[in-house]
């Protein structure tokens, strides 16, 4: 995956970081990575709480918040933000609807938010690029299902038969991607936890959820790296 399209021009600029409310440890693994990926550019950077101004040249919005989204915390930060008036660049997300972000430049992880954002660029989820050791497989493989609203198997019979929604297993993003890493395959409608079982190498089928972003970044990025891809768990993807 190539960031430098997003971080190459922040050399030299003094960069104010502002975090998300962080819904899960998938949020988490993309704050994760941004960091990650900011020293590895030698940015110099540092957090920053929405509404903070002074000696910031250019601020970093988080990934992964979903402009135009029913999550309001979210959307109350980057407003607070953007409010400065400062350069900023919403970093790698999905778009459900059009949110006001003024003069700002807008990074979308999938081609269907460009609809909301005509003038949007497109670029990986920044999850993509964290940097760990993989883990050896030591559990037979499985199926992991959302328990909230995104998730589009709720009450349905596939829920009987997925060990669980994966945030429950980990507090932060290392154990995240180490919990994946346990598994000999997984199936999944968690974008992030696909992404973490994909790091460790290990072979993942993405469901389909309630909103575009996981077919979205399916179709973008996660094909081409190996991930398989089903609209339903009915049959030899649970196999491999």
């Amino acid at each position: 995956m190539c960031f430098e399209p997003i971080f190459g021009p922040l050399t030299g600029k003094r960069v104010g970081l502002v975090d998300g409310v962080a819904q899960n440890v998938g949020d988490c693994l993309i704050y994760a990575a941004t960091r990650q990926l900011l020293d590895y550019f030698q940015i110099n950077w540092r957090a920053v709480e929405p509404g903070e101004s002074a000696e910031i040249d250019t601020l970093l919005l988080f990934g992964g918040g979903n402009l135009g989204s029913n999550y309001h915390g979210e959307v109350r930060r980057r407003q607070t933000a953007l409010a400065t008036g400062l350069p900023a660049i919403i970093l790698p997300q999905s778009a459900y609807s059009h949110e006001p972000v003024g003069s700002a430049t807008v990074y979308l992880r999938e081609r269907s938010g460009l609809k909301f954002y005509p003038q949007a660029r497109i670029a990986p989820d920044l999850a993509l690029g964290y940097q760990h050791i993989p883990h050896k497989p030591t559990k037979l493989g499985g199926l992991f299902l959302r328990k909230d609203g995104e998730g589009r198997f709720l009450g349905s019979k596939y829920q009987s038969r997925s060990l669980g929604d994966p945030i429950q297993f980990a507090k932060s993003s290392n154990e995240y991607v180490r919990f994946a890493g346990q598994f000999e395959h997984v199936v999944t409608d968690r974008l992030h936890f696909a992404i973490a079982a994909m790091m460790n190498q290990v072979p993942t089928v993405l469901l389909e959820n309630q909103t575009p972003k996981n077919r979205g970044m399916w179709e973008c990025w996660l094909r081409d790296l190996g991930c398989g891809w089903t609209d339903a768990p009915d049959g030899d993807e649970l196999l491999f």
